[in-house]
């Protein structure tokens, strides 16, 4: 579900959330949201299990209409999906 900048910012402030940034690492190392851990799509899947447990994740690209971050909710949903099942 997309968020506002507003909605971001509040979600930052008052609950536990990992904001990764799915760009391309030479975009993040250009500029990135501060707290934002960089992701890469093309990195996400073999690093899932790297995220922190029980915990809010938001991704996000370059802009609202960017696909990048769109294209990560499909393997982070089925992970988390799994994690669920796993432990219990």
């Amino acid at each position: 579900m997309p968020l506002t900048r507003q909605q971001l910012l509040y979600r930052m402030n008052s609950t536990n959330v990992c904001l990764i940034d799915v760009r391309p690492a030479e975009e993040y190392a250009a500029g990135h949201i501060p707290g934002a851990r960089s992701l890469p799509l093309d990195e996400l899947e073999p690093r899932l299990d790297k995220l922190p447990e029980k915990t809010d994740v938001v991704a996000y690209g370059r802009s609202a209409n960017c696909l990048l971050a769109h294209e990560a909710v499909r393997p982070l949903t089925a992970h988390c999906l799994h994690r669920r099942v796993r432990s219990g």
